[in-house]
C-alpha cells in the first residue's frame, strides 16, 4: 500500500511538472451573445497585469490572441 501511495505521488509530481512545463499560449478567444442579444457589438480588453496599457475596443466579431508577451496594438488575424 506505502508502494502504490509513493508511486501515485510520483506520477502526480511527473504529471504536474509536465503540464506547467507546457506551452499553453497563443490563446484565441471569440465572442458571442446568448439571450435577448444575440450579436456582440464591442468588447472593451482590459490587461490587469500591465495597467500601463490602455483599454482596447474591439469589434465583437475581432479575435482576441492571448500571448505570453505584450502587444500593444490590435493585430489583424
Amino acid at each position: 500500500m506505502k508502494t502504490k501511495s509513493l508511486l501515485l505521488v510520483a506520477f502526480a509530481t511527473m504529471l504536474i511538472s509536465r503540464v506547467l512545463a507546457y506551452e499553453a499560449f497563443p490563446i484565441d478567444i471569440t465572442f458571442a451573445a446568448e439571450g435577448q442579444s444575440q450579436k456582440v457589438e464591442s468588447v472593451i480588453v482590459t490587461n490587469l497585469t500591465h495597467t500601463e496599457i490602455d483599454p482596447l475596443t474591439l469589434n465583437g466579431t475581432d479575435i482576441l490572441r492571448l500571448t505570453d508577451s505584450i502587444v500593444t496594438g490590435v493585430e489583424d488575424i
